[in-house]
């Protein structure tokens, strides 16, 4: 499907009106979120064209919405979690919705970047390696895919702003199914960098 609408979503939570759609990316309509919650990330799937947005509330378990008609009509989804999902963080690639957030109000650096997914946007789970991965405070996740798509070798990114535990240091990590993620140390240091965001180009095959 092909969505040909622009929508933005929006952190204010003192108004109701936190989606705008627009179809030139010019005129812009006021629509209504599900909730008020600090929306900061949205995605799209085009396979059963919805579109998914997460936001942050670590008083609430219901920080995702979807939409089925173009970001007009909006319905809140529970995590298994309180999530507060962290900026840019919302991800779709291979069948998946990839998103990183803070439990605990990020208390510590252990409830930092925690991984929740779902196939639809709507059933979430939260991944069964976040408390071994969630000191690193992951922030952002692409999914690399060759025309046409190959699974073997085919995968996710991760990237965080902060360095994992010693020996490995990492701040990034890969996975071939969004499940099963594995660290990729730099115990050199060579890409010690604050990363926030992390995309993939069909054009040029690279991150």
């Amino acid at each position: 499907g092909s969505l040909q609408t622009w929508v933005a979503v929006a952190q204010i939570t003192t108004n109701a009106h936190q989606v705008m759609t627009s179809p030139d990316g010019v005129t812009w309509t006021n629509q209504v979120a599900a909730a008020a919650r600090s929306w900061s990330a949205i995605a799209w799937d085009e396979g059963s064209e919805r579109l998914v947005a997460t936001g942050g509330s670590n008083t609430q378990s219901t920080n995702v919405m979807t939409s089925d008609d173009g970001g007009v009509v909006w319905t809140s989804r529970s995590t298994p979690v309180n999530v507060r999902f962290t900026q840019r963080s919302l991800s779709r690639g291979d069948g998946l919705f990839i998103g990183f957030g803070d439990i605990n109000n990020g208390a510590t650096q252990a409830d930092r970047g925690h991984i929740f997914t779902s196939p639809t946007g709507v059933t979430w789970t939260e991944n069964a390696q976040a408390d071994t991965l969630a000191n690193h405070g992951w922030l952002s996740a692409a999914y690399g895919e060759s025309t046409p798509p190959s699974p073997s070798s085919d995968f996710w990114v991760a990237v965080s702003q902060q360095a994992g535990p010693s020996p490995d240091f990492s701040r990034t990590m890969t996975s071939l199914d969004g499940l099963t993620w594995t660290v990729v140390s730099d115990a050199a240091g060579l890409i010690a960098f604050v990363w926030n965001n992390i995309a993939w180009s069909p054009t040029l095959r690279q991150f």
